[in-house]
């Protein structure tokens, strides 16, 4: 999920998840920053996604960040003869700093969903964060991420996916080890018996600072 930080101007990174799905991010200032994201073809007729995403920090007072965000994203089967419109998220973070230099931090997030300007309804994601510093290189992360639908269709997820893993980190590389496990709180059994532990999940990034 999105957090309301923001490197330092000239900063560029480049991020790699799940082997396949790769980003590429600039912080244009101190405030403001771009980032491409997309999967990569590693097979001939795998559709083509692309999600292209701005933010930009309003907020740094104290331990206080808050952020606004918007991106959008686009679809295309190589199969169709038409692209699929592009949707469009708008949302905004914002993060408490537990340290001075915010190694270790609170978040929380709200984004909406827009296909296209008829829509009678509109998605909403929320969530909240906990990444927290053990040591010099290494940070504990937490996640919850759940949605709603408001208007003509109104509905609410039946609970959330839940993350947890460990960051090792330096100046210039971090990498992610986690588990993402979808917990359900109604009646709905999402468990799953291969996976205890959740769907493993792993990134890497790199970037590269501004000399």
């Amino acid at each position: 999920m999105p957090t309301a930080l923001i490197e330092p101007a000239g900063t560029w990174s480049f991020s790699d998840f799940e082997l396949f799905m790769i980003s590429l991010g600039y912080s244009v200032t101190d405030q403001f920053s771009v980032s491409a994201t997309t999967l990569l073809p590693v097979v001939s007729d795998m559709p083509f996604w692309l999600l292209v995403n701005a933010k930009f920090q309003i907020v740094k007072s104290g331990h206080v960040r808050a952020a606004v965000q918007g991106a959008l994203t686009t679809f295309h089967a190589r199969q169709q003869l038409q692209r699929t419109p592009p949707s469009r998220v708008l949302g905004g973070a914002l993060t408490l700093c537990i340290d001075e230099d915010c190694h270790s931090h609170f978040t929380g997030y709200l984004g909406a969903g827009f296909a296209r300007e008829d829509q009678s309804a509109v998605p909403f994601v929320f969530a909240g964060s906990l990444a927290y510093r053990v040591g010099r290189h290494v940070k504990l992360l937490l996640e919850a991420d759940s949605a709603y639908v408001a208007g003509d269709i109104s509905a609410a997820a039946d609970g959330f996916l839940a993350w947890y893993g460990v960051r090792f980190t330096s100046n210039i590389i971090g990498v992610d080890l986690g588990f993402a496990k979808p917990i359900c709180t109604g009646s709905t059994d999402c468990s799953i018996p291969e996976l205890p532990m959740g769907f493993p999940f792993v990134s890497f990034t790199y970037r590269a600072l501004k000399d």
